[in-house]
């Protein structure tokens, strides 16, 4: 047979497109590369104005939290029908420590006497919890607190889990009784808390308000719920006074620096072993050349202390004096409008357990070993006297030791915001979350007796600090 004439089909493609070309291919890879490298941008930029929303919230003390879950659950509750239509505004609130604070005032609307006021947590059954407030009638007004104590008032770490309306309860001098909500009238619209380590367990509280339409009723909530402590949530802040190129008060070859440093390590050891979250201020590693341990740098100990959003601070010092003493002693310094009360007993346990006296310094002194300081009228006028630019809002009431006065935020009213360059800024001075500060002179450097005790009494000293602060958060 001769050779047969093999015909060749031609390559069919789908759809009889003609052959894609290298250059087109090309050219739309590189379309789809620019396309997911603008959604890469976009995502990107969209996290880093959440997570700097979340720092600027978090410095403010206000909560970046999505509250509609919590709002439209309003929706199916029945128990604020008592009080449909009556509201009392709050002009300010804030947490110190570990206790809500609220302050307002109302126009008292029924004919008959009022004979006792309360703030009452009612949860979403109708359960409640009262509280004693502090309150003053003038006339038809009434002006309440929750406590003339800024670190007393709605004991936070003892609420249980659940969602809970916040009221004002008048008891008339007929017996009857009447709710009031409360109107939210401040700045502070959303706030967040979480609870002291006990049993390696915390709580997450939001604190939240609006208005509830459908009943013509304004709320003001806290929202309870079980959660880990985030890794930059704290229980604890010690500050081991001065570091870097600031040594403190110095005497023969002691230095303040470095012995509050050991004092501070060893508190957080002890601390720990009791279940508590501690931060530091300072390591002790820093240069002995370095002023990056100041005040209100950026990294500094208030806005270090302030951003770990801890309840108690215990700042640790060594007293000195320009001439000789002869007698030094104990003082430890706290906010003077606060119960003194846990300050008193670090100062018996202390002098108990090392043999450190009271100091018998009498000025600015409240009860044995503790003392609250405040500027003077002198130290005002000098100060206003040689500024530069617009005062300050000091006044005699305003706490000296800026670690006490600076760490409470509105509570402690402090100021530092930045107007004088010199000291630098509080970023947390407006928070409506401060925290619970105490300075500790635990003795004179430059009294012999003093430093031998502060020397070699060391693990009593931190033993005695510690056994009050276990005490004082509730963990036994």
């Amino acid at each position: 047979m001769g050779q047969q004439n093999i015909v060749k089909e031609p390559i069919r493609r789908p759809n009889n497109r003609p052959p894609i070309k290298k250059k087109w291919r090309l050219k739309k890879k590189f379309k789809r590369n620019m396309l997911l490298l603008l959604i890469i941008f976009l995502l990107f930029a969209v996290v880093k104005a959440i997570v700097s929303d979340a720092k600027e919230n978090q410095k403010s003390g206000i909560a970046n939290n999505n509250y509609s879950q919590q709002t439209a659950n309003l929706q199916s509750l029945k128990c604020l029908d008592d009080i449909k239509g009556f509201s009392v505004k709050i002009d300010k609130y804030f947490i110190y420590g570990t206790h809500l604070n609220a302050e307002g005032s109302l126009d008292i609307p029924n004919k008959y006497r009022v004979k006792n006021a309360s703030i009452v947590l009612r949860k979403d059954d109708g359960k409640e919890q009262e509280y004693a407030i502090n309150y003053k009638i003038n006339g038809n007004k009434l002006d309440f607190k929750a406590s003339d104590k800024i670190n007393q008032g709605i004991y936070l770490d003892e609420i249980g889990k659940g969602d809970y309306y916040l009221l004002l309860k008048l008891l008339y001098d007929d017996n009857s009784s009447q709710y009031f909500s409360l109107e939210n009238n401040t700045k502070y619209k959303n706030t967040q808390y979480y609870t002291v380590t006990k049993n390696r367990s915390n709580r997450k509280i939001d604190i939240f308000s609006g208005n509830y339409k459908e009943k013509n009723t304004p709320y003001f909530m806290l929202s309870v719920k079980k959660s880990k402590l985030p890794d930059d949530v704290y229980d604890i802040v010690i500050d081991a006074g001065h570091g870097g190129k600031d040594t403190g008060a110095s005497y023969g070859q002691y230095c303040e620096a470095d012995i509050t440093i050991k004092y501070a390590k060893e508190l957080k050891v002890a601390l720990e072993k009791r279940g508590l979250k501690v931060k530091m201020t300072r390591q002790g590693d820093e240069d002995k050349n370095s002023t990056a341990y100041s005040a209100f740098s950026a990294d500094g100990r208030v806005n270090k202390s302030c951003g770990s959003r801890a309840k108690y601070c215990f700042s640790i010092h060594l007293n000195s004096a320009e001439q000789k003493l002869e007698k030094g002693g104990l003082q430890i310094y706290c906010n003077a409008n606060m119960d003194t009360s846990f300050a008193e007993n670090m100062a018996k346990e202390i002098v108990k357990s090392t043999g450190m006296e009271y100091s018998p310094m009498v000025a600015s002194k409240v009860a044995d070993g503790v003392y609250c300081r405040n500027f003077s009228k002198s130290e005002i006028a000098s100060s206003n006297a040689t500024t530069k630019f617009e005062p300050y809002n000091i006044t005699q009431d305003t706490n000296y030791y800026f670690i006490i006065r600076e760490l409470g935020g509105i509570a402690t009213n402090a100021y530092m915001d930045g107007r004088n360059p010199k000291y630098g800024k509080n970023d947390y001075c407006d928070s409506n979350v401060g925290i619970e500060s105490y300075l500790l002179e635990m003795g004179y450097i430059i009294v012999d007796k003093d430093l031998d005790i502060i020397l070699n009494e060391q693990k009593s000293y931190v033993k005695a600090l510690a056994k009050q602060i276990e005490k004082e958060v509730g963990i036994r």
